[in-house]
């Protein structure tokens, strides 16, 4: 009588409806103080038991409505002071199955927050029975697990249904914002895409490692791309050979640094050597030559370039001396602007004006050479002159 007592109680609070499994052979336990168990109800489906043990339905306010969550209502309550509210497991099948055709869907809630709302895991020992797993009907091949917050951030897991990535975040919009495709490349989308690395590493900061650890040849031991809708306009590659690349457009590459010869290595022809000398291109093959100066007109605009002492108003503990853009470009109009000045320029119009100046140096010794001939042949005729009227000064 204890035992069709409880039943009957559990069968007024729970409202079961039907067993689905429409069993052959019902049995209800009463309580079971062996295994902490107030009913226990079995069921077998053709002599297998592995159909459903019960289906409860909650259809009046007590319970709330099947298959829907409304205000406080519940299908099924369970609550525990000490050991497990529910323990379910299964040998070959669901342990526990929750489906709705309308949302919410079932869920797990933790009203009081002192725990964690759901906890999956094995023995409670180290054992790799302890992994937990959490995924979607596995007798549904495009089914994708999805994890989603009240905030509409979506987390989505894909195995093989054929979308963008196995793994990817959605925003409230829907639109995917972080993904992970299935060779394990990750995308960021959005109008503001950030990436921060944040490390309280108090030895070497935020670091960002790019590992290829594939040991067949490749071109690129990591690189860093910068693309635009339709190309990839700019890129940082560290190259096999030993080379830190930098790209822009179709200029590959603009700028190489190396620990060879020249550390830096410009696309134009301009490198630093290992000795710290900086060298600009110089050839003839890229240069369009517009005739022979006019070396006495540099000269003179020289001699009309006022030379300075100064210092950079950042460094004004360190002096320097020359001319400054604005003077240099009025005078001789080289380069493309007046608040810089190029070096080659600044050494072509030195040139210029010493090859003036040896110029004029050599005209000036032909001239003194010819003076001081005419000089001693001068000194020569007074000479022969002077020594005739001595001696016939001194004839009796």
């Amino acid at each position: 009588m204890k035992s069709d007592a409880v039943f009957l109680l559990v069968f007024g609070v729970l409202q079961i409806g039907f067993i689905q499994a429409q069993p052959t052979q019902l049995e209800v336990d009463g309580p079971d103080q062996a295994n902490a168990m107030a009913v226990k109800i079995r069921t077998t489906y053709q002599g297998i038991e592995e159909a459903y043990g019960m289906e409860a339905r909650a259809t009046s306010n007590s319970f709330g409505t099947a298959g829907n969550f409304i205000g406080s209502f519940r299908a099924i309550n369970a609550y525990s002071s000490g050991g497990n509210a529910i323990e379910a497991s299964a040998a070959q099948s669901y342990a526990v199955r929750a489906a709705s055709a309308t949302f919410p869907a079932g869920y797990f809630l933790c009203e009081n927050k002192l725990w964690p709302d759901l906890i999956i895991g094995g023995t409670g020992n180290n054992n790799p029975g302890d992994d937990c797993r959490i995924g979607s009907d596995p007798n549904y091949v495009g089914s994708d697990l999805f994890l989603r917050t009240n905030d509409a951030i979506v987390f989505e897991l894909d195995y093989n249904n054929d979308e963008e990535g196995q793994f990817e975040i959605r925003n409230s919009n829907a639109n995917v914002i972080f993904k992970v495709d299935e060779v394990g490349k990750s995308q960021l989308n959005g109008a503001q895409s950030v990436a921060e690395l944040n490390s309280n590493n108090t030895v070497s900061g935020s670091v960002l490692v790019l590992d290829n650890s594939t040991p067949s040849p490749f071109n690129d031991v990591g690189a860093i791309n910068f693309r635009t809708f339709a190309a990839t306009p700019g890129q940082i590659a560290y190259s096999s050979s030993n080379t830190m690349n930098f790209r822009v457009n179709n200029i590959n590459p603009l700028m190489q640094l190396s620990n060879g010869a020249n550390h830096i290595t410009m696309s134009n022809g301009a490198k630093l050597t290992a000795g710290g000398m900086w060298m600009d291109v110089s050839t003839k093959l890229r240069k369009d030559l517009q005739g022979l100066v006019d070396q006495d007109q540099i000269l003179n605009r020289i001699l009309m370039l006022p030379i300075y002492h100064w210092n950079y108003k950042s460094e004004s503990g360190f002096m320097h001396i020359g001319p400054t853009a604005e003077d240099f470009h009025d005078l001789f109009g080289y380069g493309p602007d007046n608040v810089s000045l190029s070096p080659s320029d600044l050494a072509g119009s030195a040139i210029a004006a010493v090859q003036t100046l040896h110029r004029q140096n050599t005209k000036l010794k032909s001239e003194v050479e010819e003076l001081k001939t005419q000089l001693n042949f001068l000194c020569d005729h007074i000479s022969k002159k002077a020594k005739r009227r001595i001696a016939k000064l001194e004839k009796p």
